[in-house]
Formats: structure tokens, sequence, C-alpha cells
């Protein structure tokens, strides 16, 4: 008998990928969509290139933004599609074209990783069914078409393949596992803040859930993640560490109130791209009508199963979790809980909602014996989906205006530092200025992390560096370190420092605190150990274990 096409894993991967491709068509015009966040994130990624083409790695300090004053967005905001992005742009893509590579990898990606890891537990058929039903989920086309949040995008794309490690090491335990899913941990962790606080403590419930017998096992699942965020400790410790020098938390303190959507809304809303999710014409974060109804056949369904009771239990609470939080009625435990207000949005949840109703679905698919039902759901979510993959025009610019990008890419002021009176508004006369004494400043250069002149000083003389304080900025006169003043009432928060009478060559320079050195430190130290147990582990594996995978 000919075998069924839904059961060939193949064909169904190449599936998805054509199906997904598909709805990158609004991505082929010249220029980007206009989007939320597109342009700021451009910006954002020829920041990151600058700073690695002017030896400043890891990227911390972006020093072209801010009208050139300079701002630490690179501490705080997920990194890995900068890279990514000024990697592409090092080989030859412009800066769009490099964006929307990584937008449509992320946006194909997400399915496809969701197929490798459900297919560990379902049938082929229904791994493919509820990848379609991840890949089109209006979130995705939100972050997508509608916010332009790439790091979002990409942390659900990598999401899935944490949990595959999990799921194969189940079923065949190995210290490759371990080690390949704490680096997909660690770029998960990388590509975006958010997600990754999400998912970590549904990554280790699900690891706990799964090995709750096995207590070695789940041990090794949590050294599994320790491992990752050990390899991108570089990023998130200073993130952590160095918050308390911004106004994150003055600006992010209760914006959450304004965006708790209705129960009706996440069923189905229309579709929009304004700001404000409950206004006419915004954007519409929802489970949509169709994963909503699969989601309770799959509830309803699962329950009558004894052997998938405690799977279909972990992700119900999941579900219902996330839920919560996205509704109004959290409010109190957002207004309680400070770590919430980290996320900003209380919207963002959907995301879990949709990857714990996707999985939910399954449970239903399970029971389903016909291919003609896949085959139906499968055209209905394509069909339900056309609407989404719209855009409001596209911005198409050339890298220069990227690169001379003059704000912040910061929209509500959470890493403007605590020493200023907010960003900058205009370029200033001269990047270079004195502002007490008499004195010339010549063989002026620049770069990222690093201003060098002469200061031919008649008198002892106050200079004004035009860049924004932070900590790790350093000046040094002759070679000696002196002090310096970043709380000049006339020049709030920018650098200033004294030189004596004479001709002296002064440096300012940005410098590696000692949290961030520990940091870079701890993700050397634990690559390091990675790749050694890599190198060990495919050691001591067995000929036949080697000829099995020819």
């Amino acid at each position: 008998m000919r075998k069924n096409f839904l059961s060939n894993r193949i064909i169904l991967f190449i599936l998805l990928i054509v199906i997904h491709s598909l709805f990158l068509l609004p991505l082929l015009p010249p220029g980007v969509p206009h989007t939320h966040d597109n342009e700021v994130n451009i910006a954002r990624t020829a920041a990151y290139y600058q700073a690695f083409v002017d030896g400043h790695v890891p990227p911390r300090w972006a020093g072209n933004l801010n009208y050139g004053y300079g701002i630490p967005v690179l501490v705080f905001f997920y990194p890995l599609p900068g890279y990514i992005g000024s990697f592409l742009h090092m080989i030859g893509f412009s800066f769009q074209n490099a964006y929307k590579i990584i937008l449509a990898t992320a946006f194909v990606g997400a399915p496809v990783t969701f197929f490798l890891w459900s297919s560990l537990r379902w049938k082929p058929s229904v791994a493919f069914i509820i990848s379609i039903l991840y890949g089109l989920a209006p979130y995705h086309f939100l972050n997508m078409y509608v916010r332009g949040d790439i790091g979002e995008l990409a942390g659900y794309a990598i999401a899935p393949l944490v949990f595959w490690a999990v799921e194969k090491y189940l079923h065949k335990p190995s210290l490759t596992t371990i080690l390949t899913g704490s680096i997909f941990y660690g770029l998960l962790v990388l590509a975006h803040n958010v997600v990754s606080l999400l998912f970590s403590p549904i990554i280790l419930g699900y690891a706990l859930w799964k090995y709750h017998q096995n207590h070695k096992s789940f041990a090794l699942v949590f050294f599994m993640l320790a491992l990752g965020l050990g390899m991108s400790a570089f990023f998130w410790m200073p993130s952590l560490f160095e918050l308390r020098y911004t106004n994150s938390t003055f600006f992010f303190g209760s914006i959450y109130r304004e965006h708790f959507p209705s129960l009706i809304k996440l069923v189905y809303a229309a579709w929009g791209f304004g700001p404000d999710v409950n206004k006419v014409g915004g954007l519409s974060p929802q489970l949509g009508p169709l994963l909503t109804l699969l989601t309770v056949l799959g509830m309803v369904s699962a329950w009558r199963t004894h052997k998938v009771k405690n799977l279909h239990a972990f992700w119900t609470i999941v579900f219902f979790v996330s839920l919560f939080l996205v509704l109004p009625i959290s409010a109190p435990i957002w207004q309680q809980l400070s770590l919430l207000k980290k996320f900003p949005f209380p919207w963002r949840f959907v995301g879990v909602t949709t990857f714990a109703g996707v999985l939910l679905a399954g449970f239903f698919f399970e029971k389903i014996k016909s291919r003609y039902v896949i085959f139906i759901f499968t055209l209905l979510a394509i069909v339900l989906s056309v609407t989404m993959a719209r855009v409001q025009g596209y911005l198409n610019v050339p890298d220069s205006y990227y690169q001379n990008y003059p704000a912040t890419t910061d929209y509500h002021g959470a890493t403007s530092t605590i020493w200023t009176a907010g960003f900058a508004s205009s370029f200033p006369k001269q990047p270079i200025e004195i502002i007490s004494g008499t004195a010339t400043i010549s063989d002026y250069t620049r770069t990222t992390t690093r201003h060098a002149f002469t200061v031919h000083a008649q008198s002892q003389t106050t200079v004004l560096d035009n860049t924004f304080y932070y900590i790790g900025w350093k000046t040094s006169i002759d070679g000696k370190n002196v002090p310096i003043e970043f709380q000049d009432p006339n020049h709030r928060g920018l650098i200033t420092f004294i030189v004596p009478p004479g001709e002296h060559s002064v440096t300012v320079a940005f410098t590696e605190t000692k949290v961030r050195m520990l940091a870079n430190a701890i993700s050397l130290l634990f690559l390091g150990f990675v790749i050694v147990l890599f190198g060990m582990s495919l050691r001591s594996r067995p000929w036949r274990e080697w000829q099995s995978l020819k």
C-alpha cells in the first residue's frame, strides 16, 4: 500500500517551509515594511556594525545614536539580531536586506523548529498541523508586520529547540543533547530578554514534569540551562546589574495599565497597526478564532485519555496562567510584582498563551484519523492568515540613513541615564568644546569607544566632551587618569574634565567595568567548557553509533 505522505517527515518539513514562505511576499518590494520598530531596529544594527568595525566587542555603547552624544542602548537590548545583521552587512547585504533576511528566517524557522520538537511526541501529521497553527499564529504576524519585533520573532523560533533538547534527552539520553540544548538556551537569552524570561520557568516546569521521577535527569536539564546562562552572561549580567543607572523603572513603572486587552479581543479583533491595543485601528494581539476553538477541543478531548493527562495538565496550567496575566483582572498582580513590569505589556503573554494553546490543540488532532481533516484545518489556517500578511507601506533608504540615525532607538526613554535631563534633541555644535579657560583643540579622532585629541591650554581649562556619561567612560591626560565631572549644572550628564596649562594628549575611552569583565570571563569560561565537553562527547562515541548516523 502506498505510504500516506502525511507520515513522511521530510515531505512535511518541506511543505512547512513552502507554505510559510508564501507569507513572506510583503518582504519582496524594495525597502522594509513600515512597523513600530523596524526603523529603530535597523539603526541599532548599524550601531552594532560600527562597534564591531571599531573593535568594540562585545558592543555595549552606540556612539552615533542620540544625536552623536551616544547611548548605552546595546547594554540592554537583545543583541542576537544585531550580531547577525552586522555579519550579513559585512558580507555585502544592505542593512535593510540583512534585516529582511533575519525576519524571513525567524518567521519560517518558528514552525520548522516547532515541528522538530513536536514530532518527537506526536505522529508526523499531528506535528505538522500544530506547527502550521504555531507558524501562522496571529501573534507571529503581529511581530512580523505590525510591531517589527525581530528579537521576539527570533525568540519564538529558538524556544522550541530548547524544548526539543529536553524531549530528546528523555528519548535518548546523551551529553551531546544537553550541550546542544545549552547552546539553544544561550541563543534564546541573546535573542530576546522578555521571551527568555517568559520561557525559562516554563522550560524548567516542563523538565520537572517530564523527569519528576528521575532527579538525575532533571539535574542534567538544569545543568543545560545553567550552561546556556553562563555562555550568555556577557549580555545579561551587565544588563541586569546596570539597570539601576537608567530611568527604566520611571518610564515602565505603570505603562502596563494601558495595555490590557479584553477577553473578546483575544479571540478576535479587527487587524490594526496602531500602538494602542484598546483603540480603533490599534494592534491586535489575539489567539484568533481558529486556535481558540482548537484549544478548547484539545482541552476537552485530552482529559478522556489517562496516559496523556499529566502533560495535558501542564500545558493547561501554562495556558490559563498566561491568559490570566493578559487580562485586566490580573492588574493587582502586576501592581504588586515588580518583575512583571519589566515586560512591560501584558499582551506579550499572548505569545505564551498561543504556544500552550497550539500544544493543547495537538491532543485534539491526536484523535483524528482522517487525513482530510488535517488538510481542511491546514487550508483553513492558511486562508484565515492571508489578511494578516499585509503592511502599511515601505521605508526604502540607503545605509547611510541608519549609520547617521540621530534618535535613540528607544521610544520610552528606558535607557536614558540617571545623570541626564533626558535624551538629546539636536547635534552638538562641536564634539569637543572649551567651557572655561583658554585653549584650542587639534588632532581630533573618534571611534565608538575612543576619542583622542590634543589640548593646547594657555590656562587651566575645563573641557566638555559632548558624550553622555555612563559607567565605563574614563579620561586620561598624557596617559594618566583624571576624574570626570558629569554633573555640571550647565551640561548635565555630559563628560567634563579639567586640563592644566600646556600641551596635552587627551583620551576619553569607554572601558569595561568590573561587572562586564567578570561577565565576559564567565561567558568565555563556560563556552570553553562546552567546547571541551563536546569534544569529549564526540570522541567517546562508539564507532557503531557513528555508523548509525551516516
